[in-house]
């Protein structure tokens, strides 16, 4: 069985789920964020087992456990936050900051397998500043766009404001037929350095190649739509046990 996890408004998702379920074999369910974020869900977390195991019971009947098999496509962006909502002010932040770490520990407790598990950086998989992204396609033997700082401009609000490409990898699949060997060997190694399986790896200009393939940036949560069915079929892969 599969999962994806997704909230609602993620189309992206809900795009990779229905493909996913078309050319699979194997039980595709798509369960949405929102639908367990109400005050009268149940959670039940067992952190001392071995595995870890979860189960959530939702007021409008969704139910979600542990697989023992299988895989979650985790597509999380915030928590549940409900339970937070009704924190009293001088507890909201503590209350939120306990349900992100609640999360992570349950979305990675729901199958063997969680492709871009929550970090301390992101729910699915960590944010990066533009340096840091551009630190690890260095080491990653990317060519990097100049980035320019100061104390009016810092790093993380330099995003490369021109025209740019987003190339999508899964894997070890870089889903862009015109990349050349080099740059999508540099990927590959960017995939592996920030230990997260789907990146969306940002390069300058309409036309990287004239630009000469300079990293801008990269996210853990691209539109999967960008990959096409080449990129559903590289999530069938991640997501088999």
């Amino acid at each position: 069985m599969r999962i994806v996890l997704a909230h609602g408004v993620d189309e992206s998702a809900l795009w990779a789920f229905s493909h996913l379920r078309a050319r699979s074999r194997d039980r595709v369910e798509l369960v949405l964020a929102d639908a367990l974020d109400t005050a009268t869900t149940t959670w039940t977390h067992w952190v001392d087992a071995d595995p870890a195991r979860v189960q959530v019971r939702s007021d409008t009947g969704v139910v979600l456990r542990s697989l023992r098999a299988g895989a979650v496509l985790n597509r999380l962006m915030w928590p549940a936050n409900e339970l937070a909502m009704v924190a009293s002010p001088t507890d909201a932040a503590y209350a939120a900051s306990e349900m992100r770490a609640f999360a992570m520990s349950w979305v990675r407790s729901l199958a063997p397998i969680v492709v871009n598990a929550p970090t301390a950086q992101g729910l699915s998989g960590r944010w990066r500043t533009p340096l840091h992204w551009r630190v690890l396609g260095a080491r990653a033997g990317l060519a990097v766009a100049p980035l320019h700082m100061s104390n009016h401009q810092p790093d993380d609000n330099d995003h490369g404001g021109g025209a740019s490409t987003t190339i999508l990898a899964v894997g070890g699949d870089v889903l862009h037929p015109s990349v050349p060997p080099a740059v999508r060997c540099g990927i590959r190694r960017l995939t592996t350095l920030s230990a997260t399986t789907i990146l969306g790896v940002r390069f300058a200009g309409t036309d990287p190649a004239a630009a000469g393939w300079q990293l801008l940036d990269a996210t853990p949560h691209p539109d999967l739509r960008i990959g096409s069915e080449a990129g559903v079929a590289a999530l069938e892969r991640v997501l088999t046990p």
